[in-house]
This record gives C-alpha cells, structure tokens and sequence, in this order.
C-alpha cells in the first residue's frame, strides 16, 4: 500500500469516528470535524496539514464544540500527522511547525475545557502528544533515507565493481593476445606461407617438396613447443582464500551473546532523567502520600527504563508493576501528564529491542500494562476516557520503534554488504582476470594444440608419402593450408571475444562428421553412434561436448595412430553422453612425425569444461586402448557474474 493512499484511508477513518464520538452533542464539531479529512493530504503537505488540523481544533473550541477537550479521535489525529510531518519534513520546519501546532492547541483546550487544567499542563500535554510522534517520525524518516543512500551506495560499488572486472578481463585478453601474437599467431603465418611455398614447388622443383614440408613441420613443432609455454604461464595461480568468520574471528558490534555487560552510558542517564518532570509533578500537586515516597517511586522507574533499554519484556513488565502500585497507593499517574513521557519511551523500546518473534508479546504487553496503570487508579480518580488516546498514542510508539529497528538491521545489513563489497573488489578483480585467463587456455589449447598436431602429422606424411603416392601427400599439404588458415581465424575471434556462446558449434551428427573427417584424414579409422531421440542443446553444452570429441581424436591421432576410434552420443531425459574409445595403437608410424608432444593441459581443459557445465568426466584405458566419457545436463548451468 503506498503512503498516500494509507493516509487517505487513516483520514476517512479519523472523520468517521469523530462523527461518531460527537453525534448529538456538538453541532459544530460535527462539522468542523469533516475537516480532519485534510489527513488526506499528510502524504505530500503533511505539515501545512499538522498546522490546518490546529487551526481548525481552536476554532471549533472557540464556536464552542468539543473537539479538544471530548474528542479522542481529534488526539490520534494530531499524532498520527505529527508522527506522518516528522518522517518528511526537515527538523528546523519540523519544529516551528509544531510549536505553532502546540500553542494553538494549548490555547483552544483551555477555551474548551479552562477550569480542568492549567494552560501550563496543556502546553506539556500537547507537546508531548505532537512532540513524542514528531520524533518518532524522524527517527523513521532518518533511517529510511539512510536505508536509500546505502541502497544506492551499493548500488555504485556493484556497477563500479561490475567496471572494474569487465576492464581487468579486456586487459587480461590484451596481455594473452599479445604473448600469443608471437607463440602461435606468427608461426601460423609462416606455416601458411612455407605450405603454399610447398604447393608452387610442387609444380614448379618437385625435389624441393620434401625440404620445405620438413619445415612446415618443425615450425609447428616449435609452435608447439611455445604454446605449452604460454599456456604454462598463463595457467590461473592457486587464490589465497579470505580467512572466514568463525570462533576465533571478529564479531559485529553489539553481537548477542558477547557476555560483555553493556556499560553505563548517557543515554542511561537521560532515560533516568525523563522521570524528573513527573517527579516534580506528583510533589507540587497530585500526591496523595508521603512525597519521598513519590519520588522513590519515580527514582525507581527511572531505573526500570534502563532495565527496559537491555531486557525490554522483563524491564517493562517491572515498570508497568511499579507504576500500578504508584498510582494506586500514591499519585494517580493517568491524571498526569508527564507519565507521557516514560510510557512513551516503554513503548519505542519495546518496539525497537524486542526481538522479531517476539514483537507481539511486546505489543500485547504495553497495552495491558498501560491498562493496567488505569485500572490500578482509584475508582474515584479514574477516567478511562483517556484510555484510549493514551492507547493509541503508545501503539503508534511501538510501531515507530519497530519500523526503526527493521530500518537499523537494513541500514546493518547494506553497511556490512558496502565494506565486503569494498573489501573485495580487489580479490574480484584478481579472480575475473583468473578466469578469463582459464577460459583462453582452454580456447588456445583447444584451437592451437589441435591444429599445430594435425598439421605436424600430416606435414610428415606428406613428407613419406612424396616418394610414393604425391597425389595424396598433395592432398594432406592442402589439409595443412587449409587447417592453419582456419585455426588463425578462429585463434583470431577467439582472443577478441572468445566466442559468443550462441554461436559454438552444435553437438548433432553433422558436427560429429566433420570431425570423424578429420580424424579420417589423420589416420584413423573413425565409427559414429547416435542413441536415444536428438534435441536440441543448451549452447554452452554443446561447445563444452564439441571440444571434447575434438581433443579425443587428437589424442587418438597423437598417441594411437591408425587406431579403430568410436564416437558414441546418447540422448535421455535430463542428460546427453557423449564417448570416445579407441583401439589403442596401430601400426608403428614412420617418419619424423612418430612423437608429437600436445599443449599438455587437454585433460584437464576438457575436464574443466564439462564441469563448468555442471557434469561429470570419465577418462582412462579401455580394451587395450583409451576412453574418454562425458555426461552432460540438458539444462545449460546458472552463472553467477563475478
């Protein structure tokens, strides 16, 4: 419910029950009474609205109606306004409005009502009644605004934080880029060129073939040799890891159970002094007993109230015991004004310090207890008339208390969430830059390692097949052209974005022929299987599955040469299974391309790849050869942004 139309709902309330509490008895106050539908307009005027509702009040006592003096409702209207002024209008308005609000009041319950009080009994009871709810309503009003400039504080230090990682990951794909540039993009170059050097000699001094295929593949070999270097440097270092909270570590301010007492401070002595206006009070007329012990009285229930700040339910049930035996021996405390006071204060505490399972009992507690003081007055002094104002003005204390101390655990809690943003930014950025440093290993291994092993096997059986079959040693030297001229590409895209997961390969039979055709080329005798009814992958899946078939034939091809390799891919309900075994090794290799050492971290690429998918990674001997198994959620993974 907004506030406006909350304060409207209070205004229609408030005449509807001033109508009903004045019919018959003051013409002109059942008119003058529409006026308190100005509470409507507390959302946006709240105090012109305080000062109107004053206005109107004095007039009617002056026309002779009994607003002031008979009507309750009029009370928690003025309250309820200065409580509503009080959470949105600055202090120094805030006060001048409602020392205008005060006088007037005083001024027209002594028109209604002279010989029941003096003017300066009305002038406290009035202040405390616009007072009290006035500063109430700042201490909301305060804390919600500093609620929102926390909020918003965070809000920067997330977007700034958010900054600073997108930054560190840019300059991190800057850094990898150019130690990349010489390991693997420039000799790609010279692998393009030496290749196509290769091709016109072909024609042109066929005898010069095997020469410059020899150099095709020791550059890819030395490129080899420096992207395992790269990727060794550029592997993520092991993050030192924040000390966690535990026993042994700081606590919050104020954490219960601290076993620390809580010393003695002023605002201790100013609850203990808010209990002298009553003190004099009851001593220069309202006592009914010996005076010290009035003021014994009062001492003690000044005490209570610091009880009541550190144990609220036991504290306030004592006082509320001190007050009933006060007011039924000694002085009538409902007859008095400033009992206001302490009551008041009762109430804010206990809607602010009792815990919020407890909240209820606090409630239910303050209104027997002030019912109670009522009750325990003599039956000659009572006046339960002014139960209900007192009621409700203490209810609408509770419930200030209560919204300022949700406000406080919020204003604790964005604090504490400002400081570990603040404290972390760093260790964030450190980590972003980690993981895309992880993601370009993967990428470059991926890319460069496979295509620097295909093209050193082939450039060597290009080499043996020269003297014996050319059309096909032709035919390998256009797969190393055309290999090093894709993986540029790719390594190209790679190191500006790594790839937009949209766009990664598919995972269906298609994708899977294009490698077995690869694997083909290199040797290998390769099978496909397709289990279960296709659909369609979560992109990241089927990138993450992708690579993995991938770097499997080149594993094959690598270690088990001419070897028989299966591909198996299983769809079920909640998951796709994708394999890789082969044969172990074929018949022994000849030529200088017999041991092509990889990157060194495919493995573990692989492994990291499924399961930043969420999924699990089988690999290791199978039948005499080697397997590797991946099992992958259909549904893509939540990634929480750094």
């Amino acid at each position: 419910m907004t506030s406006a139309r909350r304060d409207a709902l209070v205004a229609v309330a408030l005449v509807l029950a001033a109508e009903a509490e004045l019919h018959g008895r003051h013409p002109v106050s059942m008119v003058l009474a529409l006026a308190l539908g100005m509470v409507a307009l507390a959302a946006r005027r709240p105090l012109p609205v305080l000062v109107g509702v004053a206005v109107v009040l004095w007039v009617d006592a002056l026309a002779g109606g009994g607003l002031v003096a008979d009507g309750v409702t009029a009370l928690v209207a003025v309250a309820w306004l200065a409580f509503v002024a009080g959470s949105r209008v600055p202090p120094l308005r805030l006060g001048l409005g409602v020392l205008g609000a005060v006088a007037l009041l005083s001024v027209a319950n002594q028109v209604s009502a002279s010989a029941q009080f003096s003017l300066v009994n009305d002038g406290v009871f009035f202040a405390v009644v616009v007072a009290g709810p006035a500063l109430a309503g700042w201490l909301t009003g305060s804390r919600a605004r500093q609620v929102e400039e926390l909020g918003r504080r965070n809000r920067d230090l997330e977007l700034r934080r958010a900054t600073l990682v997108q930054v560190a990951r840019a300059d991190e794909v800057e850094r990898v880029e150019r130690q990349v540039d010489a390991a693997l993009a420039q000799r790609l170059h010279t692998i393009i060129d030496d290749a196509r050097t290769a091709g016109r000699l072909s024609v042109q001094a066929p005898e010069e073939v095997p020469r410059q295929l020899a150099r095709v593949e020791a550059t890819a070999r030395d490129a080899l040799s420096d992207l395992r270097e790269v990727l060794g440097v550029l592997q993520p270092q092991p993050q030192s890891q924040p000390q966690p909270t535990g026993a042994g570590g700081p606590r919050p301010a104020g954490a219960a159970g601290s076993g620390r007492a809580h010393p003695l401070d002023l605002v201790d002595l100013a609850l203990v002094l808010s209990l002298v206006p009553l003190a004099v009070e009851t001593s220069v007329s309202a006592t009914h007993g010996l005076v010290w012990l009035d003021l014994l009285a009062c001492a003690a229930q000044g005490v209570l109230l610091v009880v009541v700040r550190r144990r609220p339910l036991v504290g306030s049930a004592a006082l509320f015991a001190a007050a009933c035996l006060q007011s039924a021996t000694l002085t009538s405390l409902p007859q008095t004004v400033s009992w206001l006071v302490p009551g008041l204060l009762v109430a804010l505490m206990l809607g602010s310090r009792v815990a919020w399972r407890f909240a209820w009992s606090g409630l239910v507690l303050l209104v027997a207890g002030v019912g109670s003081v009522e009750l325990a007055t003599p039956p000659g002094q009572r006046s339960l008339g002014g139960l209900l104002p007192t009621a409700a003005l203490a209810a609408l204390a509770w419930w200030a208390g209560r919204t300022v101390a949700v406000r406080e655990r919020r204003a604790a809690e964005l604090t504490a969430l400002a400081e570990e943003l603040a404290r972390t930014r760093d260790e964030q950025v450190r980590v972003a830059a980690a993981e895309q440093r992880a993601d370009m290993v993967r990428e470059l291994h991926d890319i460069g390692a496979h295509a620097l092993t295909v093209v050193c096997l082939q450039a060597g059986a290009a080499q043996t097949l020269w003297t014996r079959d050319r059309d096909q040693a032709r035919g390998a030297l256009q797969v190393v052209l055309e290999l090093a001229n894709d993986s540029l590409a790719h390594l190209r895209e790679s190191l500006t974005g790594l790839v937009a997961e949209e766009s990664a390969a598919p995972l269906d039979v298609a994708a899977l022929e294009v490698l077995a055709g690869i694997g083909r080329v290199l040797g290998l005798q390769v099978g496909i299987g397709v289990y279960g009814t296709p659909r369609p992958l979560p992109p990241v899946v089927a990138r993450a599955a992708f690579r993995v078939v991938q770097e499997s034939l080149t594993n094959s091809a690598r270690h088990a040469a001419y070897s028989r390799v299966e591909i198996g891919l299983a769809y079920s309900s909640n998951c796709v299974e994708v394999w890789i075994s082969d044969s172990g090794p074929g018949p022994a290799r000849t030529g200088p391309a017999d041991a092509v050492n990889g990157a060194g971290v495919g493995l573990r690429g692989m492994r990291e790849r499924v399961e930043a998918c969420h999924g699990e990674l089988t690999c290791g001997p199978c039948d005499g050869g080697f397997a590797v198994r991946a099992r992958l959620p259909l549904r893509a993974p939540v990634l929480v942004p750094a």
